[in-house]
């Protein structure tokens, strides 16, 4: 019988590897924030949130492409950091996601009732847990056969809802605003360039680029871009027209559904490969990444509930700012003064090195 490595996804096209990162990205509260942010702040915020999105992932592939030291943010404890808590955010956020569509509470709109939330609480955790052991035994390799999976099931979904919404809802438009507060454009900036930067944090994105030859880097992020700028489209359709039934909360639990497969292994996966950078084999890291993993989901419902997420997203949104910019201005810097001969490539992300792991 032939080795296969089941984390080399080097042979499959752009388009199918772009599309596994729109998958990834499309995070089961992608939705919900979006459509939140259109009522709470007005239209003009959550476009820029909605472009950031769809730009996030050729921009990252760009930078790993053009600035070489960028793939090594991974092996710097400040980053490495970073990367833990977002992959720790992307499993509880879609976790909390599937929350809102069975059991129809969101402060910013009402879906559909399903169960209870001491079911539904269950019911997220058995589920969430399934990714778990797929990610150990499939690898990159099977998440690209579950991501075209959830994309398909994510597209229909969110198609259905856009003409169900405008039918249901007599095609009679929900009360946006372009912009509420004369800080919109503030507003609009912190959206844009916060969901770029948190990109480049996504341990996840770090692992399927490194996984592609550097020349394909590019076109597969475009490819992404494209994915996922259709889907949005329709999100910001829904948000016109979104309202309280039945069908609509059927298709808001299948797209919901589709959205945490794809997210919430993305971030199974991305343990593995921080488990990787921390200095486990490649053996042990899957090992490793699947204890974590499942530390988190079994833990969910007793910190789920309480601020705690809420006061960890905080947390993460104040300090990845800083670090990331030091991070890009020192490699870039690095660059050029590598182009001029006057640092060696060996020691172009010297000054990064802030507690290195060996």
């Amino acid at each position: 019988m032939r080795n296969v490595n089941i984390d080399d996804i080097e042979n499959f096209p752009n388009w199918r590897v772009g599309m596994s990162l729109a998958a990834d990205w499309s995070w089961g509260f992608s939705i919900v924030v979006g459509m939140s942010k259109m009522y709470a702040e007005g239209f003009l915020p959550a476009i820029a949130w909605i472009v950031g999105n769809c730009l996030a992932i050729p921009l990252t592939a760009f930078i790993r492409r053009h600035v070489p030291s960028s793939k090594n943010w991974g092996n710097y404890i400040p980053m490495l950091l970073l990367f833990t808590f977002l992959a720790f955010l992307t499993i509880n956020i879609n976790m909390k996601g599937l929350m809102v569509a069975l059991t129809g509470g969101h402060e910013k709109f009402a879906t559909y009732v399903f169960v209870s939330k001491e079911t539904a609480t269950w019911l997220i955790v058995a589920f969430a847990s399934i990714t778990i052991f797929y990610v150990k035994f499939g690898g990159l390799r099977f998440l690209m056969i579950t991501d075209i999976g959830a994309y398909i099931g994510q597209i229909t979904a969110i198609i259905a809802m856009a003409i169900t919404a405008f039918v249901t809802n007599d095609g009679t438009m929900n009360n946006i605003v372009l912009s509420k507060g004369v800080d919109w454009k503030m507003i609009a900036l912190f959206n844009f360039s916060g969901i770029i930067i948190g990109s480049l944090t996504h341990a996840h994105h770090h692992q399927k680029l490194s996984a592609i030859k550097e020349e394909r880097m590019i076109p597969t992020g475009m490819w992404a871009c494209a994915w996922f700028a259709i889907y949005m489209f329709f999100v910001m359709i829904v948000a016109f027209y979104f309202n309280d039934n039945l069908y609509l909360g059927i298709m808001f639990l299948i797209l919901m559904i589709s959205l945490a497969v794809s997210s919430i292994d993305s971030g199974v996966s991305g343990l593995n490969f921080i488990s990787e950078k921390i200095g486990f084999s490649e053996k042990n890291s899957k090992i490793a990444g699947m204890f974590m993993a499942m530390c988190i989901i079994i833990g969910w419902p007793f910190y789920g509930k309480s601020g705690t997420l809420s006061a960890i997203w905080d947390l993460l949104a104040a300090v990845r700012t800083p670090v990331v910019l030091i991070f890009l201005t020192s490699s870039i810097l690095m660059l050029f003064l590598k182009k001029l001969g006057i640092v060696s490539k060996s020691k172009s992300l010297q000054t990064l090195k802030m507690l290195p792991l060996e």
